[in-house]
């Protein structure tokens, strides 16, 4: 019996719910819906039946009414169930959840629709930038299809999905010009530097058809919503063989403050960096023959 299920039966059982309260409006012209019968159409209707929810939230308010729930409903639920959480974790699994079932369940006309005030969350500082050593050091860890898209992330600030999908038909050398398309279909042009030139005209001509960047096995990247998924794991890898951490986030701050006119610790000039980037793409361009 999974927890939905045993939840759903304690349900049905008791009726001791402490934060239980009486109608607010009796004569509210909203259908009595429980949260957990409201919940259970919610993960219907986004195609996942067993969508996940806190087996706790469901037995302490779902005998609850939709139309029931308010801002201080749900505050006092937050504490009970999460005395000393902090606030990330009470909005992943309490506010989260109600939020989108109340907003869901007023679009059916079972309750109001308001909007839900969620618990201040503490932001914390970033993690301070690799110093170019430690950049370097990185990029010479990567796969060598990995360090081709580092590379370019670093240099030109683009998104992964945008890069994974770049089609060497969307390069112009001579005017030194890229254009990307997001995975909604929106298209911009972002002007490329000279070390993101050099990097790109190291692939000889003959070859620049299809996808600039391949997989390890020399195939273009398969379509998806979003590219990070695809290079979590081959970041992780370089990580753990280096010993520099740096995420794709890490990537786009670089090419940030390199914007703003900032320097990583240890960047003397231009010319340290072409280091980065004066390898050849020799092992991409064998399987990228293998897969033509």
């Amino acid at each position: 019996m999974s927890h939905h299920q045993r939840a759903r039966k304690d349900i049905n059982t008791t009726s001791n719910c402490r934060l239980t309260k009486p109608l607010s409006d009796p004569e509210a012209d909203f259908k009595p819906t429980p949260f957990i019968d409201a919940w259970d159409a919610y993960a219907r209707e986004k195609g996942n039946p067993r969508l996940h929810i806190d087996r706790r939230l469901l037995e302490k308010i779902g005998a609850i009414f939709v139309h029931q729930i308010d801002q201080d409903f749900v505050d006092r639920a937050a504490t009970e169930i999460w005395p000393s959480a902090p606030a990330q974790t009470r909005n992943r699994l309490c506010y989260t959840p109600i939020s989108a079932v109340t907003k869901f369940s007023a679009k059916r006309g079972w309750c109001a629709y308001w909007r839900l005030r969620r618990p201040k969350q503490l932001r914390k500082d970033p993690p301070p930038l690799p110093s170019t050593a430690d950049l370097r050091k990185f990029v010479n860890g990567c796969q060598p299809h990995l360090k081709h898209i580092v590379i370019f992330l670093v240099r030109t600030g683009a998104d992964v999905s945008e890069t994974l999908y770049l089609y060497w038909a969307d390069v112009d050398m001579i005017r030194r010009t890229a254009r990307l398309r997001s995975g909604t279909g929106r298209t911009r042009v972002i002007s490329l530097d000279e070390m993101a030139v050099t990097r790109l005209q190291q692939t000889p001509s003959a070859l620049r058809t299809g996808n600039v960047f391949l997989t390890n096995h020399g195939k273009p990247y398969s379509p998806k919503r979003s590219g990070g998924g695809q290079l979590k794991s081959a970041l992780a890898s370089a990580w753990k063989n280096t010993g520099v951490k740096i995420t794709l986030s890490t990537l786009k701050r670089i090419w940030r403050a390199r914007r703003r006119g900032e320097r990583l610790e240890g960047e003397v000039d231009t010319e340290e960096q072409k280091n980065i980037v004066s390898e050849p793409m020799s092992s991409q361009l064998t399987k990228h023959r293998e897969y033509s």
